[in-house]
């Protein structure tokens, strides 16, 4: 569903659609353009843009495809489906050059462009026409175009036979007419022509009876006559029969050649089908090379996950000024669905809208779209806009009227597969009332699951940014120091309309803006930048939020190959161990044989006994010494840390509660438990949370806790320290204060972000007449923990804030 009924002339699509009609060299192909239409079924539009890729790069990387440039002969193929009748003659050479084409386009579409073009391949062979067709018309019409005098063998002798006897008929009538100029009856340098198809000579009207013939003609003056010899007269005549008796043979050719194609009539009309599919689909790809378009990546749900997307006439339009077009990204899901775009006037919002319901309905169409081929593109299944006036006198409608009217067609027919796009919504009326009208429309749009984009410059509805779900806040950027906008789109902030300073850039008189900024007070000044500063607040806690979650999966990261590493260790300084002794053993074995054989050769000298049984029984002492060793010698192994030297014991019978201090697995750091959610447990370690499964932990030993219950108290000095790391702000506002106070609440605030260790804070001392800035910046200049200072950036606070950056 497309609303609304012109849509199209309203988004712009109707010059895309003449630059695709004007690319077509074909007339059905013109056709196919002129009722190319949205479409919101995954399939088909998928298989549209493939088809357009395809096209796009066999442009860009072959030579030599086939024209599609033929004549539009569908209306003489109908006719001729009648038996009995046959094709003109003036149709032949058409025919022939729609049936070349056709043939050349099969055999372009060979087996390695099959495989390469796929889907083109497939539209190409999808419609073959017998051969024959093509043969016998080569043999009836020559290169000209004409029929060939040997398509029959009647209509060469009758031709044969007509040129003969032109022959005779011209050598009597030079014969006569040399005869004539010789007694001055014709004109000058005079040559037979011809007359009601007869030749003919002419003689002047004074001497017309002195050549014996027929009169067929005079000149305009009536000077001269154009007689036909009475000498040549039979044999004129002879030539008009043969001339006939050639009509009928060639309708007797015609005739023929038609019965033969009458029953292929069918498979031409797919083949001139063919043709037009394949002409519309190059006429797209030429456009998609004109605006550097591409295929970006499909999704069959509703999505829009933009990057470098442009508008396609805005870009033809400033390429032919040679000027640089911004580019727009945006991205819109089912968590943030709708964006709401503020800004100053002439700063593009209007332009985003355009840009995003033409290049979505281009998509829709078939057509490839000009943004960057990674960005993320889905389909929808209604289109909405609200853009421009529609007020009207026959309709009774005013401004305010159209514009409501098309919100009731928005909140009565919008669902989860809808994309509305609405500038300046509520508008037209009161602004507080119009601004009420269209937060509920917010909502409700909202609660439908839509997905969309609205301009505006209320106050009321950029404060919908965060607190209704799936709405978010975007912002046309503005330099405010050129005073011109950046036509550069900025999510997750409202933007300034600039009310005063572009009154001011174009001469609007001063007193003027004077009295209009005293009327509309200070704190209606201050609220947009504010509210700009808040988000700003807001983007640097989700930035820490980042990192801690990044910290704390590190950690579990770190704690779980922690584990996996003391595994192997155990493993392998068990092996080595094992090893060790088996190596202690074998020597000692060999040391015993050793000592069996020194004994042997003593009983052979008939040593003492009682000395070799000493000698033995000290051997057998230091083997048994030797296998009852400790395992790790202390001398020789490295102390391993206390988390590797711990085993796990079995899990106690009473279930872990909070509160229990618990290690997680081997580990030697100690934990509190903070809380338990099913199989899952919250424990603190030193200030750090981390989550993990409850069967994971162990309850720490008596003495373990006690140490852990002492580190627990010894970390309440931090307590302090922690409320000042909470309720520190990394903006400080000094607006209101004197000089003085500014100062010392400068001075305080840079000494709890030197303790808090924070690098870059914000000091927010307005513009005004600059006093408060040049005093907070002079005291800057003697604070030794001060690395440097700058204005913010143009595009948030400008002159009003001072960044500063802390050694």
């Amino acid at each position: 569903m497309i609303y609304p009924g012109n849509f199209e002339q309203k988004i712009g699509f109707d010059r895309i659609r003449g630059m695709v009609t004007e690319a077509c060299t074909n007339p059905l192909g013109v056709d196919l353009s002129a009722s190319m239409s949205f479409s919101s079924d995954f399939n088909i539009v998928e298989e549209h843009l493939r088809q357009t890729e395809e096209m796009r790069n066999l442009l860009t990387d072959e030579a030599g495809y086939p024209s599609t440039d033929i004549a539009d002969i569908t209306t003489e193929l109908f006719r001729v489906r009648t038996p009995g009748s046959f094709v003109e003659p003036d149709f032949l050479p058409d025919l022939r050059h729609t049936l070349q084409i056709i043939a050349d386009i099969v055999k372009y579409f060979n087996v390695i462009r099959q495989q390469k073009y796929p889907r083109l391949a497939e539209i190409a062979l999808s419609a073959p026409v017998d051969s024959t067709i093509l043969i016998a018309l080569n043999q009836i019409v020559d290169e000209k175009g004409g029929i060939r005098d040997g398509a029959s063998a009647g209509l060469a002798r009758i031709r044969k036979e007509i040129k003969k006897k032109e022959s005779s008929v011209r050598g009597k009538l030079e014969a006569t007419l040399s005869e004539a100029r010789k007694a001055g009856f014709t004109p000058e340098n005079s040559e037979p022509t011809l007359r009601n198809g007869r030749l003919v000579i002419p003689v002047l009207s004074n001497f017309k009876r002195r050549i014996r013939g027929f009169v067929h003609d005079e000149s305009a003056t009536g000077q001269t006559a154009f007689i036909e010899p009475e000498a040549v007269f039979e044999t004129n005549n002879q030539i008009r029969e043969l001339e006939t008796e050639e009509v009928r043979e060639i309708i007797r050719i015609l005739t023929t050649f038609t019965n033969l194609i009458r029953p292929h009539l069918p498979e031409l009309h797919d083949a001139l089908h063919m043709t037009a599919r394949l002409d519309f689909i190059k006429a797209r790809a030429r456009v998609a090379l004109k605006l550097g378009a591409s295929l970006p990546v499909l999704n069959n749900k509703p999505v829009i996950d933009w990057l470098d997307a442009v508008h396609p006439l805005l870009y033809l339009a400033l390429a032919a000024q040679h000027k640089p077009i911004e580019p727009l990204s945006v991205k819109l899901s089912d968590q943030d669905r709708i964006l709401i775009i503020s800004g100053p006037n002439a700063g593009g919002k209007s332009v985003c809208l355009k840009t995003v319901g033409l290049l979505q309905y281009m998509l829709q169409c078939g057509l490839l779209v000009p943004m960057r081929h990674t960005s993320e593109v889905g389909v929808f299944s209604k289109i909405f806009i609200d853009i421009g006036d529609e007020q009207s006198l026959d309709n009774d409608l005013s401004t305010y009227s159209s514009h409501l009217m098309a919100m009731k067609h928005f909140v009565e027919n919008a669902d989860g597969q809808t994309l509305f796009l609405s500038d300046e919504m509520g508008t037209g009326t009161e602004p507080r009332l119009g601004g009420a009208i269209a937060e509920a429309i917010i909502e409700k749009l909202s609660g439908a699951g839509s997905i969309g984009l609205i301009t505006t410059h209320y106050a009321s509805l950029k404060l919908l940014g965060g607190r209704v779900p799936g709405v978010i806040n975007g912002a046309m950027l503005f330099d405010t120091r050129r005073m011109q906008p950046l036509f550069r789109l900025l999510t997750g902030m409202p933007g300034s309309s600039f009310t005063y300073e572009i009154a001011r850039k174009i001469g609007f008189p001063s007193d003027i803006i004077e009295s209009a900024t005293a009327k509309s007070g200070s704190d209606q000044l201050s609220f947009e930048e504010q509210l700009q500063q808040l988000d700003v607040e807001k983007q640097e806690l989700d930035k820490k939020r980042r990192q801690i979650e990044v910290a704390d999966n590190l950690l579990s990261e770190t704690l779980q190959k922690y584990a996996k590493l003391h595994s192997e260790i155990e493993t392998a300084r068990g092996e080595i161990l094992k090893k060790a002794k088996r190596e202690a053993l074998d020597i000692l074995e060999g040391a015993n044989k050793l000592i069996e054989n020194t004994v042997s050769e003593i009983k052979s000298v008939k040593a003492e006994k009682r000395q070799t049984i000493d000698i033995r029984k000290k051997l057998h002492q230091q083997i048994e010494q030797i296998r009852q060793a400790p395992e790790v010698p202390p001398s020789t192994l490295p102390v391993m840390p206390k988390a590797l030297q711990k085993t796990e014991k079995p899990v106690e019978q009473r279930q872990l509660e909070v509160g229990d201090f618990v290690r997680i697995g081997v580990q030697d750091a100690i934990g509190q438990i903070a809380a338990i959610r099913g199989n899952d447990a919250t424990v603190m370690f030193n200030q750090v949370k981390l989550q993990t499964e409850l069967r994971k932990l162990r309850r720490a030993e008596e003495s373990e806790q006690k140490k852990a219950q002492v580190k627990v108290s010894r970390n309440t000095v931090n307590t302090d320290l922690e409320r000042t790391m909470s309720s520190f702000q990394l903006t400080l506002d000094v607006r209101g204060k004197t000089g003085d106070e500014a100062v010392q609440a400068v001075l305080r605030f840079i000494d709890e972000a030197m303790l808090l260790h924070i690098r870059e804070v914000r000091i927010l001392h307005g513009k005004g007449n600059g006093v408060l800035r040049t005093m907070v910046r002079d005291y800057l200049r003697t604070c030794s923990e001060v690395r440097s200072w700058r204005d913010d950036n143009p595009d948030q606070a400008g002159a009003g804030v001072t960044l500063v950056t802390l050694k």
